[in-house]
Protein backbone atom coordinates (compact mmCIF):
# COMPACT_ATOMS: atom_id res chain seq x y z
CA UNK A 1 0.00 0.00 0.00
CA UNK A 2 1.35 3.41 -0.95
CA UNK A 3 2.30 5.95 1.65
CA UNK A 4 1.51 9.64 1.44
CA UNK A 5 4.22 12.12 2.29
CA UNK A 6 6.76 9.40 3.10
CA UNK A 7 5.20 8.54 6.46
CA UNK A 8 4.36 5.06 7.70
CA UNK A 9 1.15 3.65 6.33
CA UNK A 10 -1.93 2.81 8.35
CA UNK A 11 -1.05 -0.88 8.10
CA UNK A 12 2.34 -0.42 9.78
CA UNK A 13 0.99 2.01 12.36
CA UNK A 14 -1.78 -0.41 13.26
CA UNK A 15 0.73 -3.25 13.58
CA UNK A 16 3.06 -1.19 15.78
CA UNK A 17 0.25 -0.11 18.06
CA UNK A 18 -1.06 -3.69 18.36
CA UNK A 19 2.43 -5.04 19.16
CA UNK A 20 3.10 -2.24 21.67
CA UNK A 21 -0.20 -2.71 23.48
CA UNK A 22 0.23 -6.49 23.51
CA UNK A 23 3.81 -6.14 24.80
CA UNK A 24 2.71 -3.91 27.67
CA UNK A 25 -0.13 -6.28 28.58
CA UNK A 26 2.04 -9.40 28.36
CA UNK A 27 4.90 -7.89 30.38
CA UNK A 28 2.55 -6.69 33.11
CA UNK A 29 0.80 -10.07 33.15
CA UNK A 30 4.15 -11.88 33.25
CA UNK A 31 5.44 -9.79 36.15
CA UNK A 32 2.17 -10.17 38.01
CA UNK A 33 1.99 -13.89 37.25
CA UNK A 34 5.52 -14.57 38.45
CA UNK A 35 4.92 -12.53 41.59
CA UNK A 36 1.70 -14.42 42.34
CA UNK A 37 3.38 -17.77 41.58
CA UNK A 38 6.28 -17.07 43.95
CA UNK A 39 3.90 -15.81 46.62
CA UNK A 40 1.85 -19.01 46.34
CA UNK A 41 4.97 -21.20 46.51
CA UNK A 42 6.29 -19.35 49.57
CA UNK A 43 2.88 -19.54 51.25
CA UNK A 44 2.68 -23.25 50.48
CA UNK A 45 6.13 -23.80 52.00
CA UNK A 46 5.14 -21.71 55.03
CA UNK A 47 2.01 -23.82 55.51
CA UNK A 48 4.10 -26.99 55.33
CA UNK A 49 6.60 -25.67 57.88
CA UNK A 50 3.81 -24.47 60.18
CA UNK A 51 2.22 -27.90 60.07
CA UNK A 52 5.58 -29.52 60.76
CA UNK A 53 6.50 -27.23 63.70
CA UNK A 54 3.12 -27.78 65.33
CA UNK A 55 3.41 -31.52 64.89
CA UNK A 56 6.92 -31.53 66.40
CA UNK A 57 5.75 -29.27 69.25
CA UNK A 58 2.93 -31.69 69.97
CA UNK A 59 5.41 -34.57 70.12
CA UNK A 60 7.55 -32.54 72.53
CA UNK A 61 4.63 -31.78 74.85
CA UNK A 62 3.86 -35.49 75.08
CA UNK A 63 7.40 -36.24 76.31
CA UNK A 64 9.09 -35.67 79.64
CA UNK A 65 12.00 -33.30 79.86
CA UNK A 66 14.41 -36.18 79.95
CA UNK A 67 12.81 -37.88 76.96
CA UNK A 68 13.09 -34.92 74.51
CA UNK A 69 16.21 -36.37 72.99
CA UNK A 70 14.24 -39.46 72.09
CA UNK A 71 11.40 -37.69 70.24
CA UNK A 72 10.38 -39.56 67.15
CA UNK A 73 9.17 -37.26 64.35
CA UNK A 74 7.89 -38.76 61.14
CA UNK A 75 8.31 -35.53 59.13
CA UNK A 76 12.04 -35.06 59.75
CA UNK A 77 12.99 -36.13 56.21
CA UNK A 78 10.70 -33.56 54.58
CA UNK A 79 12.50 -30.48 55.92
CA UNK A 80 16.05 -29.22 55.94
CA UNK A 81 16.12 -28.10 59.61
CA UNK A 82 14.27 -29.42 62.70
CA UNK A 83 15.43 -28.54 66.24
CA UNK A 84 14.30 -28.37 69.85
CA UNK A 85 16.30 -25.66 71.67
CA UNK A 86 16.23 -24.99 75.41
CA UNK A 87 16.19 -21.57 77.11
CA UNK A 88 20.03 -21.44 77.16
CA UNK A 89 20.24 -21.90 73.37
CA UNK A 90 21.40 -25.50 73.45
CA UNK A 91 20.07 -27.91 70.84
CA UNK A 92 18.34 -30.70 72.75
CA UNK A 93 17.16 -32.60 69.70
CA UNK A 94 17.25 -32.26 65.92
CA UNK A 95 19.40 -31.70 62.94
CA UNK A 96 21.78 -30.09 62.62
CA UNK A 97 22.56 -30.48 66.30
CA UNK A 98 25.64 -28.25 66.59
CA UNK A 99 23.98 -24.85 67.07
CA UNK A 100 20.48 -23.45 67.06
CA UNK A 101 19.27 -22.33 63.61
CA UNK A 102 17.89 -19.06 64.96
CA UNK A 103 17.91 -17.01 68.13
CA UNK A 104 14.24 -16.21 67.64
CA UNK A 105 12.16 -17.11 70.66
CA UNK A 106 8.33 -16.86 70.50
CA UNK A 107 7.02 -14.92 73.52
CA UNK A 108 4.01 -17.12 74.29
CA UNK A 109 3.51 -20.82 74.52
CA UNK A 110 1.72 -22.28 71.49
CA UNK A 111 2.40 -19.20 69.30
CA UNK A 112 3.89 -19.97 65.86
CA UNK A 113 6.20 -17.42 64.22
CA UNK A 114 7.18 -17.65 60.52
CA UNK A 115 10.00 -15.58 58.99
CA UNK A 116 12.45 -15.70 56.10
CA UNK A 117 16.18 -15.74 56.78
CA UNK A 118 18.46 -15.53 53.78
CA UNK A 119 17.40 -18.30 51.44
CA UNK A 120 15.58 -20.20 54.18
CA UNK A 121 12.04 -20.05 55.47
CA UNK A 122 11.58 -20.87 59.17
CA UNK A 123 8.72 -21.61 61.55
CA UNK A 124 9.22 -21.50 65.34
CA UNK A 125 6.91 -22.28 68.25
CA UNK A 126 7.39 -22.15 72.05
CA UNK A 127 6.53 -25.25 74.03
CA UNK A 128 6.61 -25.78 77.83
CA UNK A 129 7.66 -29.21 79.09
CA UNK A 130 7.81 -29.99 82.84
CA UNK A 131 7.96 -26.28 83.70
CA UNK A 132 10.80 -25.51 81.29
CA UNK A 133 10.49 -23.53 78.05
CA UNK A 134 11.79 -24.84 74.76
CA UNK A 135 11.69 -23.53 71.20
CA UNK A 136 10.70 -25.88 68.38
CA UNK A 137 12.25 -24.82 65.05
CA UNK A 138 11.45 -26.21 61.58
CA UNK A 139 13.06 -24.62 58.48
CA UNK A 140 13.59 -25.42 54.83
CA UNK A 141 15.42 -23.92 51.87
CA UNK A 142 13.65 -21.72 49.29
CA UNK A 143 15.87 -23.04 46.54
CA UNK A 144 13.04 -24.99 44.91
CA UNK A 145 10.88 -21.87 45.00
CA UNK A 146 13.65 -19.82 43.39
CA UNK A 147 14.21 -22.48 40.77
CA UNK A 148 10.53 -22.61 39.88
CA UNK A 149 10.39 -18.79 39.73
CA UNK A 150 13.38 -18.50 37.42
CA UNK A 151 12.08 -21.31 35.26
CA UNK A 152 8.77 -19.46 34.86
CA UNK A 153 10.63 -16.23 34.04
CA UNK A 154 12.69 -18.04 31.41
CA UNK A 155 9.64 -19.55 29.79
CA UNK A 156 7.87 -16.18 29.78
CA UNK A 157 10.94 -14.45 28.36
CA UNK A 158 10.75 -16.90 25.48
CA UNK A 159 6.97 -16.86 25.11
CA UNK A 160 6.50 -13.05 25.10
CA UNK A 161 8.65 -12.34 22.00
CA UNK A 162 7.12 -15.29 20.18
CA UNK A 163 3.64 -13.99 21.06
CA UNK A 164 4.57 -10.49 19.89
CA UNK A 165 5.84 -11.84 16.58
CA UNK A 166 2.62 -13.77 16.16
CA UNK A 167 0.43 -10.78 17.05
CA UNK A 168 2.45 -8.48 14.78
CA UNK A 169 2.26 -10.84 11.83
CA UNK A 170 -1.42 -11.54 12.34
CA UNK A 171 -2.26 -7.85 12.73
CA UNK A 172 -0.24 -6.90 9.64
CA UNK A 173 -1.99 -9.56 7.58
CA UNK A 174 -5.50 -8.83 8.84
CA UNK A 175 -5.08 -5.05 8.55
CA UNK A 176 -3.80 -5.53 5.02
CA UNK A 177 -6.89 -7.51 4.13
CA UNK A 178 -9.14 -4.93 5.82
CA UNK A 179 -7.47 -2.01 4.04
CA UNK A 180 -7.26 -3.66 0.64
CA UNK A 181 -10.67 -2.29 -0.45
CA UNK A 182 -9.62 1.20 0.70
CA UNK A 183 -6.45 0.95 -1.37
CA UNK A 184 -8.57 -0.18 -4.30
CA UNK A 185 -10.77 2.88 -3.88
CA UNK A 186 -7.69 5.12 -3.72
CA UNK A 187 -6.22 3.64 -6.89
CA UNK A 188 -9.55 3.93 -8.69
CA UNK A 189 -9.99 7.57 -7.71
CA UNK A 190 -6.36 8.36 -8.58
CA UNK A 191 -6.85 6.84 -12.04
CA UNK A 192 -9.82 9.09 -12.82
CA UNK A 193 -8.62 11.83 -15.15
CA UNK A 194 -9.60 15.46 -14.95
CA UNK A 195 -11.57 15.20 -18.15
CA UNK A 196 -13.54 12.02 -17.33
CA UNK A 197 -15.47 11.82 -14.09
CA UNK A 198 -17.86 9.08 -15.21
CA UNK A 199 -15.87 6.24 -13.60
CA UNK A 200 -17.03 4.91 -10.24
CA UNK A 201 -15.33 2.94 -7.49
CA UNK A 202 -16.56 -0.61 -6.79
CA UNK A 203 -18.92 -1.01 -3.85
CA UNK A 204 -18.54 -4.19 -1.80
CA UNK A 205 -21.56 -5.99 -0.44
CA UNK A 206 -20.28 -6.03 3.14
CA UNK A 207 -22.34 -3.05 4.37
CA UNK A 208 -19.46 -1.85 6.51
CA UNK A 209 -17.44 1.38 6.73
CA UNK A 210 -15.50 0.55 3.57
CA UNK A 211 -18.70 0.09 1.59
CA UNK A 212 -19.97 3.37 3.06
CA UNK A 213 -16.75 5.07 1.94
CA UNK A 214 -17.17 3.72 -1.58
CA UNK A 215 -20.77 4.95 -1.72
CA UNK A 216 -19.71 8.38 -0.46
CA UNK A 217 -16.89 8.57 -3.02
CA UNK A 218 -19.31 7.66 -5.82
CA UNK A 219 -21.74 10.31 -4.65
CA UNK A 220 -18.92 12.87 -4.62
CA UNK A 221 -17.82 11.83 -8.11
CA UNK A 222 -21.40 12.13 -9.32
CA UNK A 223 -21.63 15.65 -7.92
CA UNK A 224 -18.27 16.56 -9.48
CA UNK A 225 -19.39 15.12 -12.81
CA UNK A 226 -22.64 17.05 -12.64
CA UNK A 227 -20.80 20.26 -11.69
CA UNK A 228 -18.31 19.76 -14.51
CA UNK A 229 -21.11 19.21 -17.01
CA UNK A 230 -22.94 22.28 -15.71
CA UNK A 231 -19.76 24.33 -15.97
CA UNK A 232 -19.19 23.23 -19.55
CA UNK A 233 -22.79 24.00 -20.46
CA UNK A 234 -22.48 27.37 -18.75
CA UNK A 235 -19.31 28.28 -20.66
CA UNK A 236 -20.78 27.10 -23.96
CA UNK A 237 -24.09 28.92 -23.43
CA UNK A 238 -22.39 32.08 -22.19
CA UNK A 239 -20.08 32.08 -25.21
CA UNK A 240 -23.05 31.63 -27.53
CA UNK A 241 -25.08 34.35 -25.85
CA UNK A 242 -22.18 36.80 -25.91
CA UNK A 243 -21.33 36.01 -29.51
CA UNK A 244 -24.79 36.96 -30.83
CA UNK A 245 -24.89 40.64 -29.72
CA UNK A 246 -21.18 41.05 -30.44
CA UNK A 247 -21.75 39.79 -33.98
CA UNK A 248 -24.61 42.26 -34.43
CA UNK A 249 -22.53 45.19 -33.15
CA UNK A 250 -19.52 44.24 -35.25
CA UNK A 251 -21.73 43.82 -38.31
CA UNK A 252 -23.18 47.28 -37.79
CA UNK A 253 -19.70 48.75 -37.45
CA UNK A 254 -18.56 47.06 -40.67
CA UNK A 255 -21.56 48.49 -42.51
CA UNK A 256 -20.83 51.93 -41.09
CA UNK A 257 -17.18 51.66 -42.17
CA UNK A 258 -18.21 50.68 -45.70
CA UNK A 259 -20.55 53.69 -45.87
CA UNK A 260 -17.81 56.07 -44.80
CA UNK A 261 -19.23 56.18 -41.26
CA UNK A 262 -22.48 57.68 -42.56
CA UNK A 263 -24.59 55.29 -40.53
CA UNK A 264 -28.35 55.11 -40.85
CA UNK A 265 -30.40 55.69 -37.68
CA UNK A 266 -31.87 52.15 -37.88
CA UNK A 267 -28.37 50.64 -37.80
CA UNK A 268 -27.43 52.80 -34.80
CA UNK A 269 -30.60 51.78 -32.97
CA UNK A 270 -29.89 48.12 -33.68
CA UNK A 271 -26.33 48.50 -32.39
CA UNK A 272 -27.59 50.30 -29.28
CA UNK A 273 -30.14 47.55 -28.55
CA UNK A 274 -27.51 44.83 -28.94
CA UNK A 275 -25.00 46.76 -26.80
CA UNK A 276 -27.58 47.15 -24.04
CA UNK A 277 -28.39 43.47 -24.31
CA UNK A 278 -24.68 42.66 -24.11
CA UNK A 279 -24.30 44.88 -21.04
CA UNK A 280 -27.28 43.28 -19.30
CA UNK A 281 -25.96 39.80 -20.07
CA UNK A 282 -22.54 40.65 -18.63
CA UNK A 283 -24.20 42.13 -15.53
CA UNK A 284 -26.23 38.95 -15.06
CA UNK A 285 -23.16 36.76 -15.46
CA UNK A 286 -21.23 38.85 -12.93
CA UNK A 287 -24.10 38.62 -10.44
CA UNK A 288 -24.23 34.84 -10.74
CA UNK A 289 -20.44 34.59 -10.53
CA UNK A 290 -20.47 36.56 -7.27
CA UNK A 291 -23.26 34.32 -5.99
CA UNK A 292 -21.15 31.24 -6.80
CA UNK A 293 -18.43 32.62 -4.53
CA UNK A 294 -20.91 32.43 -1.62
CA UNK A 295 -19.63 35.69 -0.19
CA UNK A 296 -20.88 36.38 3.34
CA UNK A 297 -22.12 39.71 4.60
CA UNK A 298 -25.34 40.18 2.60
CA UNK A 299 -26.78 43.59 3.56
CA UNK A 300 -29.68 43.35 5.98
CA UNK A 301 -32.19 46.14 6.33
CA UNK A 302 -35.90 46.45 6.96
CA UNK A 303 -37.78 46.67 3.66
CA UNK A 304 -41.41 47.41 2.83
CA UNK A 305 -41.95 44.56 0.40
CA UNK A 306 -45.28 45.97 -0.77
CA UNK A 307 -43.52 49.20 -1.77
CA UNK A 308 -40.99 47.25 -3.87
CA UNK A 309 -43.81 45.50 -5.75
CA UNK A 310 -45.79 48.77 -6.03
CA UNK A 311 -42.83 50.38 -7.82
CA UNK A 312 -42.80 47.53 -10.32
CA UNK A 313 -46.54 47.93 -10.81
CA UNK A 314 -46.04 51.63 -11.63
CA UNK A 315 -43.17 50.90 -13.99
CA UNK A 316 -45.13 48.20 -15.79
CA UNK A 317 -48.22 50.39 -16.26
CA UNK A 318 -46.07 53.17 -17.64
CA UNK A 319 -44.07 51.00 -20.07
CA UNK A 320 -46.76 48.63 -21.42
CA UNK A 321 -50.41 48.45 -22.41
CA UNK A 322 -51.02 45.29 -20.39
CA UNK A 323 -53.71 45.09 -17.75
CA UNK A 324 -51.93 45.16 -14.39
CA UNK A 325 -53.80 43.98 -11.31
CA UNK A 326 -52.30 44.27 -7.84
CA UNK A 327 -53.32 43.21 -4.34
CA UNK A 328 -50.68 44.48 -1.94
CA UNK A 329 -50.77 44.04 1.83
CA UNK A 330 -48.30 45.97 4.02
CA UNK A 331 -45.46 43.53 4.67
CA UNK A 332 -42.01 44.23 6.10
CA UNK A 333 -39.04 41.89 5.64
CA UNK A 334 -35.31 42.09 6.32
CA UNK A 335 -32.83 41.63 3.52
CA UNK A 336 -30.93 43.21 0.66
CA UNK A 337 -33.25 45.77 -0.91
CA UNK A 338 -31.37 45.98 -4.20
CA UNK A 339 -31.43 42.20 -4.57
CA UNK A 340 -35.14 41.95 -3.77
CA UNK A 341 -35.91 44.70 -6.29
CA UNK A 342 -33.95 42.71 -8.90
CA UNK A 343 -35.83 39.53 -7.98
CA UNK A 344 -39.27 41.14 -8.34
CA UNK A 345 -38.27 42.87 -11.59
CA UNK A 346 -37.04 39.61 -13.13
CA UNK A 347 -40.32 37.91 -12.21
CA UNK A 348 -42.33 40.77 -13.69
CA UNK A 349 -40.23 40.86 -16.88
CA UNK A 350 -40.68 37.09 -17.23
CA UNK A 351 -44.46 37.49 -16.88
CA UNK A 352 -44.55 40.32 -19.44
CA UNK A 353 -42.54 38.20 -21.87
CA UNK A 354 -45.07 35.36 -21.82
CA UNK A 355 -48.45 36.90 -20.96
CA UNK A 356 -51.21 37.67 -23.42
CA UNK A 357 -53.17 40.49 -21.80
CA UNK A 358 -52.70 40.64 -18.04
CA UNK A 359 -50.18 40.51 -15.18
CA UNK A 360 -51.25 40.04 -11.55
CA UNK A 361 -49.07 41.11 -8.59
CA UNK A 362 -49.76 39.98 -5.00
CA UNK A 363 -48.03 40.66 -1.67
CA UNK A 364 -49.51 38.99 1.41
CA UNK A 365 -48.72 37.48 4.78
CA UNK A 366 -48.87 33.75 5.50
CA UNK A 367 -48.03 33.27 9.16
CA UNK A 368 -44.37 34.24 9.64
CA UNK A 369 -43.78 34.20 5.90
CA UNK A 370 -44.08 37.02 3.36
CA UNK A 371 -45.45 35.85 0.01
CA UNK A 372 -44.88 37.51 -3.37
CA UNK A 373 -46.86 36.22 -6.36
CA UNK A 374 -46.52 37.21 -10.01
CA UNK A 375 -49.02 35.63 -12.40
CA UNK A 376 -49.76 35.91 -16.12
CA UNK A 377 -52.35 34.53 -18.54
CA UNK A 378 -49.86 33.09 -21.01
CA UNK A 379 -49.19 29.46 -21.96
CA UNK A 380 -47.86 28.55 -18.49
CA UNK A 381 -44.96 26.27 -17.61
CA UNK A 382 -45.23 22.52 -18.28
CA UNK A 383 -45.03 20.57 -15.04
CA UNK A 384 -42.03 18.59 -16.31
CA UNK A 385 -40.03 21.84 -16.74
CA UNK A 386 -40.83 23.51 -13.43
CA UNK A 387 -37.66 22.35 -11.69
CA UNK A 388 -35.15 23.06 -14.43
CA UNK A 389 -36.64 26.42 -15.40
CA UNK A 390 -34.50 28.02 -12.65
CA UNK A 391 -31.27 26.63 -14.15
CA UNK A 392 -29.00 28.95 -16.08
CA UNK A 393 -29.56 29.48 -19.82
CA UNK A 394 -32.72 27.37 -19.77
CA UNK A 395 -35.61 28.34 -22.03
CA UNK A 396 -38.74 26.25 -21.94
CA UNK A 397 -39.77 27.34 -25.44
CA UNK A 398 -36.63 27.00 -27.55
CA UNK A 399 -38.50 28.00 -30.70
CA UNK A 400 -39.04 31.65 -29.72
CA UNK A 401 -36.50 34.26 -30.79
CA UNK A 402 -33.77 35.35 -28.41
CA UNK A 403 -34.82 38.95 -28.23
CA UNK A 404 -38.22 37.96 -26.90
CA UNK A 405 -36.92 35.14 -24.77
CA UNK A 406 -33.88 36.69 -23.17
CA UNK A 407 -30.69 34.86 -22.31
CA UNK A 408 -32.25 32.43 -19.84
CA UNK A 409 -30.62 33.94 -16.74
CA UNK A 410 -33.49 35.92 -15.20
CA UNK A 411 -35.11 33.06 -13.28
CA UNK A 412 -31.69 31.68 -12.28
CA UNK A 413 -31.00 35.05 -10.66
CA UNK A 414 -34.41 34.89 -8.93
CA UNK A 415 -33.57 31.47 -7.50
CA UNK A 416 -30.14 32.66 -6.30
CA UNK A 417 -31.54 35.78 -4.59
CA UNK A 418 -34.24 33.64 -2.95
CA UNK A 419 -31.58 31.23 -1.67
CA UNK A 420 -29.56 34.08 -0.16
CA UNK A 421 -32.69 35.22 1.71
CA UNK A 422 -33.56 31.68 2.91
CA UNK A 423 -36.65 31.85 0.70
CA UNK A 424 -38.34 29.31 -1.54
CA UNK A 425 -39.50 29.99 -5.10
CA UNK A 426 -42.01 27.77 -6.85
CA UNK A 427 -44.11 27.62 -10.02
CA UNK A 428 -47.79 26.75 -10.19
CA UNK A 429 -50.75 27.22 -12.52
CA UNK A 430 -52.31 30.66 -12.48
CA UNK A 431 -56.08 30.94 -11.99
CA UNK A 432 -56.08 32.90 -15.28
CA UNK A 433 -54.58 29.95 -17.14
CA UNK A 434 -50.94 31.00 -17.24
CA UNK A 435 -48.00 30.63 -14.86
CA UNK A 436 -47.90 31.69 -11.20
CA UNK A 437 -44.47 32.32 -9.65
CA UNK A 438 -44.58 32.38 -5.86
CA UNK A 439 -41.73 33.40 -3.51
CA UNK A 440 -42.06 32.67 0.21
CA UNK A 441 -39.65 34.73 2.34
CA UNK A 442 -39.17 34.60 6.10
CA UNK A 443 -40.03 38.00 7.54
CA UNK A 444 -36.87 37.89 9.63
CA UNK A 445 -34.18 36.38 7.46
CA UNK A 446 -31.47 34.40 9.21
Amino acid sequence: MSRIGGGAGVRWRTTRVAVLVTAVVLVLEAIGGVFVLRRMLVDSTADTLTTGVRDLASKARQSDEGDLKEVTWTLRRSTGVAQIVDAQGKVIWGFPDEAPFTRLRPSAEGRTVVEQTGGMLMAAERVDVAGASYTVIVADSLQSVDLTTWTALGLLALAVPVSLLFVGGLTYRLSGRALAPVEGIRRQVASIGDGDLSARVPVTGTRDEVAGLAVTMNQMLARLESAQAAQRRFVADASHELRSPLTSVLGGLEIAEQDGWHTEPETLRMMQIEAVRLRDLVDDLLLLARADERRPGTPREEIDLDDVVAEERTRLRRMSTLLVQARLEPVKVTGDRQALVRMVRNLVDNAVRHTRTMVTLVVRLDGDMAVVEVADDGPGVPEADRDRIFDRFVRVDMARDREAGGAGLGLAIVAEIARRHHARVEVADSPGGGALFRVRLPRRAG
